[in-house]
């Protein structure tokens, strides 16, 4: 069916972000998002599914996740769409400078953003006019005393969670359904 839809990045974004939501039509409550974190191997990070609330398009973010207090950005490169000019830096930047803006005492600490950069495989890397300075080192991008958690993430880390949650979900057949013919 996603083929027949011509399915394009944007598709892709309100889709992932749909079952990632919480209080998404799915009434799966955070399995989705508990399961995402996990495939990607990012439960350390500490986010509170519980309690978060999940953006498509905020600020131009492909798919943005927050509790408040931690903020995971996503960005989909699923098509081999081409990166913009400052787009990873300028998407920090938003999260960080709204934070801190939210309480003047206190400023948005570094560790709390995890940049998640999904593509179909491990060709497709951020470009230095995207990262505008950020250096991707050890599993953070880093640029004078800003260390941000980054991941690069792949198409196999989507399905590997799609087949997670279609255990856990394989009586609810119209939700099983869909996610097979992602």
């Amino acid at each position: 069916v996603f083929d027949v839809l011509d399915t394009k990045e944007v598709k892709h974004s309100k889709f992932i972000a749909s079952l990632l939501d919480p209080k998404g039509l799915h009434y799966q409550g955070d399995l989705f998002l508990r399961e995402f974190i996990n495939a990607c191997g990012i439960s350390d990070f500490g986010l509170d599914t519980s309690n978060v609330q999940v953006f498509r398009e905020y600020e131009n973010i492909d798919i943005y996740i927050t509790d408040g207090n931690k903020h995971i950005i996503i960005e989909n490169k699923i098509l081999y769409a081409k990166d913009q000019d400052k787009q990873i830096y300028r998407y920090i930047e938003t999260i960080k400078n709204e934070n801190s803006s939210k309480n003047e005492n206190s400023s948005l600490n570094n560790d709390g953003i995890l940049v998640l950069y999904l593509t179909p495989n491990f060709d497709k890397t951020p470009s230095q006019k995207s990262l505008n300075g950020f250096e991707i080192k050890d599993g953070f991008l880093e640029k004078d005393n800003d260390k941000i958690r980054y991941k690069h993430i792949v198409c196999d880390h989507i399905l590997e969670w799609l087949d997670k949650v279609k255990i856990e979900i394989v009586n609810l057949t119209d939700l099983n359904v869909i996610i097979t013919q992602y």
